[in-house]
């Protein structure tokens, strides 16, 4: 079958929703000396670690709530989590993966808080071509 416990054999299956969170666009925007988010140099390299730890800081804060409500991490992409979530705990689910990954232990992890704050964002799909930004409470 193809990847994800959404599909089987080729077939979607129901009851499972794919969520990609990832630090919100309009926190890095005007990072980088006016390069495009597309455009690959040198230039990103510092955001990119950065980012990279953080992504890596959230799957470690995530993994114990994911095995609780029973949910699968699927892959990471750039400063993206994707994740599997089961449909009947989409909206519970959610509201508390923001909330954990706008409170991560940053001092505790890197020995310093970031001085700005990097919120969360997320879409959310049955399939990847059908995600929609989540509008948080």
């Amino acid at each position: 079958g193809q990847g994800g416990p959404d599909h089987h054999q080729g077939r979607q299956r129901q009851g499972w929703h794919l969520l990609d969170g990832g630090l919100s666009d309009e926190d890095v925007d005007g990072v980088g000396e006016g390069r495009g988010e597309s455009e690959c140099d040198a230039g990103g390299v510092e955001r990119q670690g950065t980012g990279a730890d953080q992504r890596y800081l959230a799957m470690m804060v995530l993994k114990n709530y994911l095995n609780e409500i029973g949910a699968y991490f699927s892959f990471d992409l750039h400063d993206g989590l994707y994740l599997w979530v089961p449909n009947h705990i989409l909206e519970t689910a959610v509201d508390k993966m923001k909330h954990l990954l706008d409170n991560l232990p940053y001092s505790q992890a890197w020995g310093f808080t970031p001085p700005i704050p990097m919120p969360w964002d997320c879409k959310v799909g049955k399939a990847w071509g059908r995600m929609k930004e989540w509008e948080f409470q």
